[in-house]
């Protein structure tokens, strides 16, 4: 029994303080094991397969009632330049423009030592040190101009660079 690729379930969670959350699904009822099934973060476009394990994050306290949805696709999953993985370890970075942060996406919780912002000329933009090991981890980067930006993430293995586009 599969479930429609256009099914979704919002997810609504309240959280009365700051701090790391985490989902997971404990059971299946009336659902294939084969079938894949998704946390998809509305907010930052990012898709978590269920079948990878549990999925942590940071909330500020507060009311998400449109942010979360449990999908059974992952529309992402068929691009191949925008979302492909840095390395074997999955992880990966991208610029949210609807939020004007950066995301860090490490669902393995690999160290990242800090994370360089260059502009296309090379020039060094932006420095952020105090790098989470959570699966998704979100972070300001001030009022940059819209453009072609490199963001380099040196972690404990080396280092991986990724072009993004700023609006």
């Amino acid at each position: 029994n599969s479930m429609e690729e256009n099914t979704s379930y919002p997810l609504i969670i309240y959280t009365s303080e700051d701090g790391d959350n985490s989902i997971k699904i404990d059971e299946l009822v009336n659902i294939s094991l084969e079938q894949d099934i998704f946390l998809h973060d509305i907010e930052l476009d990012y898709y978590h397969d269920f079948k990878k394990g549990h999925f942590e994050f940071f909330l500020n306290a507060g009311y998400y009632d449109n942010r979360f949805e449990i999908v059974f696709h992952n529309p992402n999953a068929s691009l191949s330049t925008d979302d492909v993985n840095l390395n074997e370890d999955k992880l990966d970075v991208r610029y949210a423009n609807n939020i004007d942060k950066l995301v860090l996406i490490n669902p393995h919780g690999l160290q990242v030592n800090d994370i360089q912002l260059f502009n296309i000329l090379g020039q060094h933009v932006l420095s952020i040190e105090d790098i989470k090991s959570d699966n998704l981890s979100q972070y300001n980067v001030g009022n940059l101009n819209p453009g072609t930006y490199i963001i380099k993430l040196n972690t404990v293995s080396g280092s991986v660079s990724k072009k993004v586009l700023i609006n």
